[in-house]
């Protein structure tokens, strides 16, 4: 049975007994089950985000760690990072980017070679 089944008929029911909210359902029907689609629907919205916002931090978590694992192998071949090619390359979220990247800085003669790239 559909939600908006199911609450109509829920709330004929409550229509049918003599109850204190009687007048007020039958005059406001429409509004009420309206209402009552429009919670529904706002729990599975909030599941939705929710479930949206995990996956967003499974992503930023994986570009935190291939930036960390890229000035790792930066500073194995070139030395020192300065702290503004650090900050340049932690700002970079985009994860093909990022591997990309990391390939280049594999084959790169210097680290100002890397920052070329980088800057691209």
């Amino acid at each position: 049975m559909l939600l908006f089944d199911y609450n109509k008929a829920r709330i004929g029911s409550a229509l049918r007994k003599q109850g204190i909210l009687a007048e007020f359902l039958s005059a406001q029907r429409a509004e009420v089950i309206s209402v009552s689609i429009t919670e529904y629907n706002h729990e599975k919205h909030m599941r939705i985000v929710k479930e949206e916002g995990i996956a967003q931090g499974i992503e930023q978590g994986i570009a935190q760690g291939k930036a960390e694992s890229l000035l790792i192998m930066l500073e194995g071949r070139f030395g020192e990072i300065p702290q503004a090619l650090q900050r340049a390359i932690s700002d970079v979220s985009d994860l093909d980017r990022l591997d990309a990247l990391f390939r280049f800085a594999l084959k790169a003669d210097n680290l100002q070679m890397f920052e070329v790239m980088l800057g691209k």
